[in-house]
């Protein structure tokens, strides 16, 4: 496939059974597409304003693009900041992207409000001086991730090429939590997760192919953990 061309979800990427995704629209950017593409692998997409009915879903997504201390608002303002902590303390999967990522962590430079707390750490400004000089922010464009996958415990290859656009990226690297790097003239991080919480800094709904397999990865990895619970 070539890089930025359209893609078209071949059946293989069809998830392999129905999974709930309760999505969060609050209103910043890209929900609405992480649905299109959610459907389009066979996922039950309910995409929301508020909260109401997430206790019916196998995972809970979190999108969003734009800065801090408005994501935080929006969270507060619709419920849907309360709703995550009490689905991830329930154990549901949570997936935070781009600044959904960022939202489910501590706190971050852009902004003074305290972040979810449901993965530790906290987010910087990518420094304006690489490994080799001054390189460009915001990180801006497609790139390779590596993956060290554990726990969430997600079947992936161990790399791919991804979609990105932001000025800050994760400054807590000794946390435990990191399991995907990409390079930006200096080592970035691109994935956190511990448990059933997971974080993506990159675009998958942008990323064609790669993005489409994550996904449906990651409705695996959901149904996989359900197949298991049901099995006790």
């Amino acid at each position: 496939m070539t890089k930025g061309s359209p893609f078209t979800t071949p059946e293989e990427f069809l998830i392999s059974s129905p999974v709930v995704a309760a999505i969060a629209d609050l209103g910043l950017g890209n929900a609405a597409s992480v649905a299109n593409m959610c459907r389009r692998l066979g996922f039950e997409v309910r995409l929301s304003a508020d909260p109401t009915g997430i206790e019916a879903a196998d995972l809970v997504v979190l999108p969003g693009v734009g800065a801090w201390d408005a994501g935080m608002d929006r969270l507060h303002a619709t419920g849907w900041g309360r709703a995550l902590v009490e689905a991830a303390a329930a154990e549901k999967h949570v997936l935070g992207i781009c600044l959904g990522m960022q939202l489910l962590c501590e706190s971050s430079a852009e902004g003074t409000a305290p972040g979810l707390g449901l993965l530790p750490g906290r987010f910087e400004r990518i420094p304006g001086i690489g490994r080799s000089g001054p390189r460009k922010v915001p990180h801006m464009g497609w790139n390779r991730v590596l993956f060290n996958w554990g726990a969430p415990d997600v079947e992936m290859p161990g790399e791919g090429r991804y979609y990105f656009v932001h000025s800050f990226s994760y400054g807590s690297p000794s946390n435990g939590v990191v399991i995907g790097t990409a390079d930006h003239d200096g080592e970035l991080v691109a994935a956190i997760g511990r448990g059933r919480v997971l974080g993506v800094q990159f675009h998958p709904e942008k990323s064609h192919e790669p993005g489409f397999l994550l996904m449906r990865s990651i409705g695996e990895w959901v149904v996989r953990n359900g197949s298991l619970e049901a099995n006790r």
